[in-house]
C-alpha cells in the first residue's frame, strides 16, 4: 500500500484470515530468515457481487481476507527491500 512505501523496511502481505500475528512473524523468520520487528493485521470483508443471468440474478460474495503489515529490522532498508529476499516475487509487473 502507499503507506508502506514511506517506510523502506516495511512490507504488506495478503494472508489467510485464520493466521495470527505470531504465526506470520514465525513464518517469515523461520522460512526466509527475515528480522521481523512488528506485525500489524487488518481484516477485510469480501466484496458483494451480483451475476446477471438470462432468467434470474444471482447474488454472492467474494471471500474474506486479511492483510499483514510487517515491519522489518532497519538492516533490510539498506539492501533495497525485496531485492535480496529469496522466494518473494513482485506482483506489480
Amino acid at each position: 500500500s502507499e503507506r508502506t512505501l514511506d517506510t523502506p523496511a516495511q512490507a504488506t502481505f495478503r494472508i489467510l484470515p485464520k493466521m495470527t500475528k505470531h504465526e506470520v512473524k514465525e513464518y517469515l523468520t523461520k522460512i526466509y530468515g527475515l528480522p521481523v520487528v512488528k506485525v500489524r493485521t487488518q481484516n477485510y470483508m469480501g466484496k458483494r457481487i451480483r451475476v446477471m443471468g438470462k432468467t434470474h440474478i444471482a447474488y454472492g460474495k467474494r471471500p474474506d481476507f486479511k492483510k499483514a503489515f510487517v515491519t522489518f529490522d532497519n538492516t533490510l532498508a539498506d539492501t533495497g527491500m525485496g531485492a535480496n529476499i529469496p522466494g518473494i516475487t513482485d506482483k506489480t509487473e
